[in-house]
């Protein structure tokens, strides 16, 4: 009899030991669709952790892992979450806010709370307790809003190619191959543009086609100068297309806060710091903004 109460108690101790479950499997949908992950999710603390690559794959958000600081940094366009691996406070937008639980890493793999990330970028989130299943819900586009999102994110490959073929992949080939990928490239990108041109403007989405458009617009410049500034060996087009490369930068990021805030139904409000970079731009020329002028610097 003793062994048994013994025995008894060590489950009893072993089972309030820990808060985490993963008797049950766990499922994972968005808008109804059901997400495989690579490992298993479970519960902590009534809490549903996620392996990172869930993060970034199913739901699309920017990851970033800092191993020293053992920090997870996700963020999209509008928004920045940092978590700390064993810590519950976690930073939004340089703001501190208490988590429920904190992130962990186990079998070597970094888990997050799905709940606490999606919830702070939008997703709506739901749980079955009955069949184990979270349930993620997030705005669907239409189709006017979901061909403009596809068309910029083709523009912005087709780009950072040709960047890479510029830059990081300039000692590989010679003028003449450098000349025949950028022609490739540069009908590719010229095809993407003609396709935005052609759309025609929805009132929904006004300001987002606008800015995607001007987008197209600087796009096209950074072709005649890509040539000139690299294979020319000419500084001043140099210059004009890191010029041009921020200014694309920022009116894409325009492009998707307009288009999240009207896919919503709200008016666009322009970012307090993207205003205060085309002000200063209006005024002066991004050449003299200091960031940009010391980038110019280490070129020549």
């Amino acid at each position: 009899m003793k062994k048994f109460l013994s025995a008894m108690l060590l489950l009893l101790l072993l089972f309030n030991a820990s808060t985490t479950y993963a008797a049950r499997d766990i499922s994972i949908t968005l808008n109804g669709e059901n997400i495989q992950t690579d490992v298993e999710p479970y519960i902590k603390d009534d809490r549903t952790l996620v392996p990172i690559r869930f993060i970034s794959e199913a739901l699309g958000y920017d990851v970033d892992w800092d191993e020293v600081a053992r920090k997870v940094t996700v963020k999209n366009d509008s928004k920045k979450i940092e978590l700390t691996i064993g810590e519950k406070n976690a930073v939004i937008n340089d703001a501190v806010v208490e988590n429920d639980v904190a992130p962990e890493i186990t079998g070597d793999r970094t888990f997050v709370p799905v709940r606490f990330i999606a919830e702070n970028f939008g997703v709506k989130v739901d749980w079955d307790p009955e069949n184990y299943v979270v349930i993620l819900e997030r705005e669907v586009l239409d189709d006017y809003a979901q061909s403009m999102t596809e068309l910029a994110e083709e523009f912005q490959r087709e780009l950072a190619l040709l960047r890479q073929y510029y830059f990081q992949d300039f000692s590989k080939y010679s003028a003449n191959e450098l000349f025949e990928k950028f022609e490739i490239a540069k009908s590719n990108i010229n095809g993407i543009i003609n396709r935005v041109e052609s759309m025609g403007t929805d009132a929904k989405y006004e300001k987002s086609y606008e800015f995607l458009k001007e987008a197209m617009n600087i796009g096209r410049d950074m072709l005649a100068k890509y040539n000139d500034a690299l294979l020319s060996a000419n500084q001043d087009a140099a210059k004009q297309v890191i010029d041009l490369q921020t200014r694309l930068a920022i009116k894409i990021s325009e492009f998707k806060s307009a288009l999240d805030a009207e896919s919503k139904g709200l008016q666009y409000v322009e970012n307090q710091d993207i205003k205060s970079f085309n002000d200063a731009d209006k005024k002066d020329g991004l050449l003299q903004d200091q960031t940009i002028q010391s980038l110019l610097d280490q070129l020549q």
